[in-house]
């Protein structure tokens, strides 16, 4: 099951005053000295925002989420999770909202973490929780069934 990513309006503002500013200010380097490296990283950061915006998305699937970000992806296998839960961190992640579910797993004896804010979580975390039924489902946090 594919979940988009909730988008905060603040954010998209921000996103999009930061793309026009970096396409006006490499129109205004082309237009002074001609195609430079700064024009193109000029442009090139831009689009690079404008692929992370439209392709900020996250599957469920054959028990592994997979987390998809512009260029960037994370798997995480539903068995390496330990709990999902929500927060409002503001650290960079693949989420395009600060109401986010941080996710909180091992891989290799390592614990690591990544924060994705899917536009319903509620339904994210019951497709987890019916994929996977050692993880419970306790108000609007997923975590490891205790034995």
């Amino acid at each position: 099951m594919t979940f988009s990513s909730k988008k905060d309006v603040w954010l998209m503002v921000v996103l999009f005053a930061t793309t026009a500013m970096q396409l006006v200010a490499g129109v205004a380097v082309i237009n002074a000295s001609g195609p430079t490296w700064a024009g193109a990283a000029l442009f090139g950061s831009a689009g690079l925002i404008v692929w992370l915006v439209a392709s900020t998305y996250y599957v469920v699937e054959n028990d592994m989420i997979t987390v998809h970000c512009g260029p960037f992806r994370w798997r995480i296998a539903l068995d390496e999770i330990d709990e999902i839960s929500p927060t409002h961190n503001p650290l960079s992640s693949p989420a395009l909202s600060l109401d986010r579910l941080w996710i909180a797993y091992r891989r290799r004896g390592r614990r690591r973490a990544v924060m994705i804010s899917p536009s319903d979580q509620h339904l994210f975390l019951e497709t987890i929780a019916r994929a996977r039924p050692s993880l419970e489902l306790v108000g609007d946090r997923l975590r490891r069934r205790v034995a």
